[in-house]
């Protein structure tokens, strides 16, 4: 079994993307740092994009989220990847760096550059 700790430990996460779908919305966004403190796993986001209705990623306000460690265990799902619930709201996958990214270039929004 997997646990957050030794997600933390891991040195090919921060710089990949973490993915997130709540209540039917999709966000994701480059990983700049993974925290975990007082039982909450924080993530805190390069920048962060929203899967609009229209199928195009729009820019985010919201660069930070989290989620309660005990509530939503980690699990290694191959390739690197790492996945767990949000009970009654989802579920979230990381992606480690080199693995599958969201190109910054096709974020509506986004300063060029930016990623």
């Amino acid at each position: 079994m997997t646990t957050w700790q030794q997600v933390l430990e891991r040195d090919d996460l921060v710089g990949g993307d973490v993915e997130f779908h709540e209540s039917g919305i999709l966000y994701r966004g480059p990983i700049e740092s993974i925290t975990l403190e007082n039982g909450r796993v924080t993530f805190k986001l390069l920048w962060a994009a929203q899967l609009s209705l229209d199928f195009v990623w729009e820019k985010r306000r919201a660069v930070e989220c989290f989620v309660d460690a005990e509530m939503s265990p980690p699990g290694d799902i191959g390739d690197g990847r790492i996945f767990f619930a949000i009970p009654l709201l989802g579920h979230g996958t990381i992606f480690p760096k080199g693995g599958n990214k969201l190109d910054p270039a096709k974020v509506s929004g986004l300063e060029p550059g930016t990623g």
